[in-house]
């Protein structure tokens, strides 16, 4: 008998309910959380039916959803900021991860400058000159 290893998934990757958001059970707001896409378009999605013959099964399906997705978690971001990376990731990863991409290459190239002025010659000759300065005292 083999032991296949679990999946961890991220807690964030689930579907949970949005009460914070949501008008009645945070069904439709934490089913946008999850696909990335505008609230109002899965309210929509969810009223329009109503309004037809199948009222009574999405009326069920909204009832047993709110019943079984669980709620969102308060601790589920450290913060805001966190809150809303995460959040943009779902909706537009290219763009989050371009966003972090240009970042980066900002850092490196600020890193690329600062490792050319510590090895250079003019901050040994500046080192040099401060050491001079606090070993002999100006008369």
């Amino acid at each position: 008998m083999t032991h296949r290893p679990r999946r961890h998934h991220s807690r964030r990757r689930r579907l949970y309910r949005d009460k914070s958001r949501g008008w009645i059970g945070g069904v439709c707001a934490g089913i946008s959380n999850h696909l990335g896409v505008p609230v109002f378009w899965v309210r929509l999605l969810t009223v329009l039916p109503l309004l037809s013959p199948l009222a009574p099964i999405v009326f069920l399906c909204y009832v047993v959803a709110t019943l079984r997705i669980p709620l969102e978690p308060e601790s589920l971001y450290q913060n805001q900021e966190e809150e809303e990376f995460y959040r943009s990731i779902q909706s537009a990863p290219s763009a989050t991860f371009g966003e972090l991409r240009h970042t980066m290459r900002e850092l490196e190239h600020r890193l690329r400058r600062l490792e050319a002025y510590v090895t250079s010659p003019e901050f040994d000759f500046e080192q040099g000159m401060r050491d001079e300065a606090r070993i002999r005292p100006v008369r």
